[in-house]
């Protein structure tokens, strides 16, 4: 049975993880959309078929990822902040 969206409440997730690598690796490989598709998901997240730049900003704020579920869902991610402390945030719709 297919979930109502229009009836489901907004889930915020949060999620913390010690790298090995610098933030400026980190971010270049959040940049390089043609590895997205390597996530095979997690719980009731789906795995990523395909992703592409919708709208990539010079600044990297603002620029926009569209992305195409193994399930068949969708969904827009925006990078909304890009902070020199190595944090990272993405608003999905």
């Amino acid at each position: 049975r297919q979930p109502d969206w229009r009836t489901m409440r907004a889930i915020h997730l949060q999620a913390e993880i010690v790298l090995t690598q610098t933030p400026a690796e980190i971010g270049a490989r959040l940049l390089d959309v043609g590895e997205w598709s390597t996530f095979s998901g997690c719980g009731p997240i789906p795995g990523i078929a395909t992703a592409r730049f919708r709208r990539r900003c010079e600044g990297i704020v603002g620029s926009q990822i569209e992305v195409r579920n193994r399930d068949g869902s969708g969904h827009v991610e925006e990078i909304v902040a890009w902070l020199e402390s190595g944090e990272i945030v993405m608003r999905m719709a």
